[in-house]
């Protein structure tokens, strides 16, 4: 997937989505295509994490990132 490979956020998503069928006038598939931020999420998490563990940790290792987290107890 374009945003998992290029690092995208998953926002951009629902404005790609809006372009294929502008870039493929022609296309009855690219009228079709629906994939916003939600099924993007999903696809990236739930279906290529899981094929590409060992590519993830070595990014992971060899880049610079950061986390936030959150310790309320609410």
């Amino acid at each position: 997937m374009f945003v998992a490979k290029h690092n995208l956020a998953f926002l951009m998503s629902d404005q790609a989505n809006k372009l294929c069928p502008k870039m493929f006038l022609d296309s009855e598939i690219a009228k079709q295509f629906s994939c916003g931020r939600t099924k993007t999420t999903a696809v990236v998490k739930q279906a290529l994490a899981i094929q590409f563990p060992s590519k993830i940790m070595s990014v992971a290792s060899n880049s610079f990132f950061s986390m936030l987290m959150d310790e309320s107890n609410d």
